[in-house]
């Protein structure tokens, strides 16, 4: 494999992970082949999520450029990736993994507008003629209070 192949089957895989053709497992099991050897020997291969070139330099990843001409100063990656292995010409090659909350993250943003929507009409209501209502803004204006309160605990823990 050349390294545009890898350029190439990369973009193809991200585009089908991202359109949920792939499971996150299948997407690094392929990925973990999607790889090319240059003329010095080193292995190349792109990181995942941010397409970054990557080669092995016997211990650890390092980002840099394949292509000569356009070479910049490698940098180590700060964190080594979690590794998903395959072996090809017995070198070890590694994939970071995906993590985060997902589909959870939609339920805490949504969580997070309470206290905004709580406070408007806690000012909205606190001041009316009708009692009702200021006892409205009442329970509005603790709920929210709560609800803020534990969106910063679970921020913080």
């Amino acid at each position: 494999m050349k390294l545009h192949d890898v350029e190439r089957q990369f973009t193809e895989l991200e585009t089908r992970y991202q359109r949920g053709e792939l499971t996150s497992k299948a997407y690094d099991d392929a990925l973990a082949q999607v790889m090319a050897q240059d003329e010095t020997g080193r292995w190349w291969t792109k990181q995942r999520g941010s397409g970054a070139w990557c080669y092995y330099n016997g211990s650890d990843w390092v980002t840099g450029n394949p292509f000569p001409a356009q070479a910049a100063q490698p940098s180590p990656i700060v964190q080594q990736p979690a590794l998903a292995h395959a072996s090809s010409g017995g070198t070890v090659v590694a994939q970071e993994t995906r993590s985060g909350f997902g589909g959870l993250a939609y339920v805490f943003y949504l969580l997070a507008l309470i206290p905004i929507i709580g406070l408007v009409l806690w000012l909205g209501f606190r001041n009316s003629d009708v009692p009702a209502n200021r006892s409205m803004a009442s329970t509005i204006g603790v709920i929210s209070l709560i609800s803020a309160a534990l969106g910063v605990w679970m921020n913080l823990s």
